[in-house]
């Protein structure tokens, strides 16, 4: 029986999870080179007391992850339009990033602790702009020369589809970037240094997931795997965040991974 079970986890990583670390990786290299070749020297957040703003970020994290697993019980109409279907995941992800606003207010800090700044901001948007084109061409060379072309057949993919996935996936990225780099990853970072912080953060970013996995009632092998997806995923969002001092390449290669592993099967 462990033996099956190790062949499922090696079969899905020597293919799924291999394509995936490909993509993460070249656009982290990528994203380190840019800011090499541009000069662009990222200033840490510094704050009166580092340790506190760590802790309290740690139990903001909490409350959020006691916030989702009420709103995984919420179960959209599979009859509702992408309309209906957008204006509930963007009220969804306002009221979990309500929580973060609060305690910004509260401590009296500005959104350059929390990754938004103008500073180098037409660098990194283009910057962005290369990151969304290549994720979606590595993507698109992998489905192809694995010879798996088809579209993801969850759903017709129309024009009207697309564009609530363009538009979900952006929002959705947006706050999750937010809050777990801008936030959370700003405030471990500098409590406990560049590696713990990126660790720290990335490990929490995964387990924030499991009311989604329990939902799907996943079993333990596929939560396994996703787990440790997700762990370097954050982490490669981590570092580009960490390098770029901005969320917003963080956003639009989260946004566009996210977009590709959807319209392209990975099997």
């Amino acid at each position: 029986m462990m033996r099956q079970y190790l062949l499922i986890i090696w079969g899905w990583m020597s293919t799924v999870f291999v394509k995936m670390l490909v993509v993460w990786c070249a656009v982290t290299l990528l994203s380190i080179l840019w800011i090499r070749l541009k000069k662009i020297h990222v200033q840490d957040i510094h704050f009166a007391s580092p340790k506190r703003e760590g802790i309290l970020s740690l139990f903001v994290m909490v409350g959020i992850l006691a916030l989702l697993f009420v709103l995984q019980l919420l179960q959209v109409p599979t009859d509702a339009s992408f309309l209906v279907r957008g204006l509930l995941l963007t009220g969804t992800l306002l009221l979990v990033c309500f929580p973060v606003v609060v305690i910004l207010r509260m401590r009296h800090q500005g959104l350059e602790t929390v990754g938004i700044s103008r500073e180098n901001l037409p660098t990194l948007l283009a910057l962005s702009v290369v990151i969304v084109f290549v994720t979606i061409i590595i993507f698109a060379a992998i489905s192809i020369l694995g010879e798996n072309t088809t579209l993801s057949p969850a759903e017709k993919v129309t024009p009207q589809r697309l564009l609530y996935l363009i538009t979900s996936f952006m929002i959705s990225a947006l706050a999750h970037e937010f809050i777990y780099r801008g936030y959370l990853q700003t405030r471990l970072v500098a409590w406990g240094g560049s590696v713990k912080g990126l660790l720290a953060s990335s490990l929490i970013y995964a387990v924030w997931h499991l009311p989604k996995f329990i939902q799907v009632e996943y079993n333990w092998i596929t939560m396994l795997v996703q787990f440790m997806a997700l762990f370097a995923f954050g982490l490669a969002l981590g570092i580009i965040y960490r390098r770029t001092g901005n969320i917003m390449p963080s956003v639009l290669f989260h946004a566009s991974n996210d977009l590709a592993q959807t319209l392209w099967s990975m099997a």
